[in-house]
Order: structure tokens, then sequence, then C-alpha cells
């Protein structure tokens, strides 16, 4: 731990265009040797776009492990870069949509897991009372360090998966942000089957549950690196009207159609190499086998 510690560290001072680059090379080598991950990416990519040529996949595949390898080797810049050059890096668009939302009530940001995101919220936690959600780490130590890292600030709260939904609405009631990522396959339990472009995707409807509870307006972003030109960027879109609705699957499908547009823009920033469709409908075998 402390030796992976000192490598982020020393990685923060290297210009980020150097960081893409080496990014770049590391996610080349990833691509050849991670052969499981690199055939989840291709069939969640041949399931999602059936239009595509096989090497239209490879090439998505391709740019994507070059971009989970860079935003895996810029985690120091967000562990370790001083506030004033981090704001130099990580650029808004349209704040002003969670500003005036945050002045009303509680709000949900939507952020769907696109790279960059994880470096979007340590950067916005200095600007919004934030929470955010995340999986605890097996070993406690390295479960320590994310948490100090990504409240470095000294204003933000994080919850695990393990705590429930029940402070999380309570905090939320007070005025704070929930930084929400809610696109993964958490299994058959709390999910329903939702479409996510071609196929049944088992999702968690959370935010609108949540939305209900708390009374939040739902905020949706994007947030994307682009460290070949040095920055990051978190695009924030108009609060959700008529929403939540009293359909619950209208309203997790609003929010994979979201999530769609999204991917469409820059399809290889989106983490494809999560096995997103493991959970399948009755009878309908994994495509992961």
């Amino acid at each position: 731990m402390r030796i992976s510690l000192f490598f982020l560290w020393l990685l923060h001072f290297l210009p980020l265009p150097w960081i893409n680059r080496l990014g770049m090379v590391l996610g080349n080598l990833a691509y050849i040797l991670a052969s499981q991950r690199r055939q989840v990416t291709l069939t969640n990519l041949a399931l999602c776009f059936p239009q595509w040529r096989q090497e239209d996949c490879q090439l998505v595949a391709k740019r994507h492990f070059q971009a989970f390898a860079t935003h895996i080797l810029s985690q120091g810049m967000a562990w370790f870069t001083p506030l004033d050059k981090m704001k130099q890096i990580v650029r808004y668009e349209h704040f002003e949509y969670l500003e005036e939302a945050l002045k009303e009530g509680p709000v949900i940001i939507l952020a769907p897991h696109f790279f960059g995101m994880d470096t979007g919220g340590i950067c916005l936690a200095a600007d919004v009372n934030l929470l955010s959600l995340y999986a605890r780490h097996k070993n406690l130590k390295i479960d320590q360090q994310i948490q100090r890292h990504r409240l470095r600030w000294g204003r933000g709260k994080m919850f695990s998966r393990q705590d429930g939904i029940r402070p999380i609405v309570r905090d939320l009631k007070t005025g704070w942000a929930f930084y929400y990522h809610p696109d993964l396959d958490f299994g058959p339990k709390e999910s329903i089957f939702v479409d996510f472009f071609t196929q049944q995707a088992a999702t968690v409807p959370a935010l609108s549950r949540l939305s209900k509870l708390s009374k939040a307006k739902v905020i949706p972003s994007y947030a994307h690196q682009d460290y070949a030109n040095g920055h990051l960027t978190i695009r924030f879109y108009p609060a959700w009207d008529h929403y939540p609705s009293d359909d619950i699957k209208l309203d997790t499908r609003r929010m994979n159609a979201f999530i769609e547009e999204r991917v469409l823009e820059k399809p290889e920033l989106y983490l494809w190499s999560h096995k997103r469709f493991k959970t399948r409908p009755a009878g309908v075998a994994s495509p992961y086998k």
C-alpha cells in the first residue's frame, strides 16, 4: 500500500499530457495481457452496438483500456494536487444548474461511471457539501486511505453500501448534495430489468426512490477526462422535470437513456470492462461464459 501511494505521489508531479501518454502505453499492454477483462469489454460493446463491425468494437475497446490506465495513473493528481491547481485542471460546465437547485433544497447529482467521475467528485467536494457512496475495502488500512484522500477538503461525507440509505436521506434533507453512481450490476436482489441500449440490464431503481423520499431534485452530470489536453470536465444539466413519477421503471429507464446519450459522445470513456449484464432475466444465459 505504501509503495502504491508513493508511486501515485510521484506521478502527480508529471504534466497530465505525460500521464496520458504513459496511460496509453500501459493501456495497450493491459489490452493484450488482461484477456478476461478484454473479453468482457468486447462482449459488452457487441451486445450494445450490434450494428458495429468487429473492428469498431476492438478500436473502442483499445481506447477504453488506454483511458482506464490513464484514469488510474491520474489518481495521484486527484489525491495530492493542491486545490488551486486542481481548479485549473477540473472545469465545470453549467455549474449554475447545480447552484440553483441547491438554493431550493436537496439535490442528487447523477454521476454515471465515466472516467473522470472520481476526480471530479473530489474536486466538487471543495465547492459543495457532498455525500458519496463507496464499496468498503476489506483491508481496513486501504479503506482508511481511500476515505482520507477522497475527503481531503474536510467537508464531505462518505457512506459504505453496507450503511443503507437512511443516513443519506437524513443528510439530504438538511441540504446536502448526493454524488450518486447507480449504473452498475449489483445483482438481482434490489434491481429491476430496464433497457440499456439493446439489452435488458439489471438496474438499481434507487435514484427514483431516493428522490421521492428526500424530495431531492436530480441534476444529471457527465464527468470526462481529456488529459491529452490537460483537463477534466464536469458538465451539469438542468434538473429533471416531473421526476420522480409514479412509475419507477419509467424513471429508471430515463436514467439509462441519459447515460446512453453520454456514451454515444465518447464511448471509450464508459466503464465497459464491468460485467454490466452479469445478472440476466430468467432463462437467459450469461453472455460472459
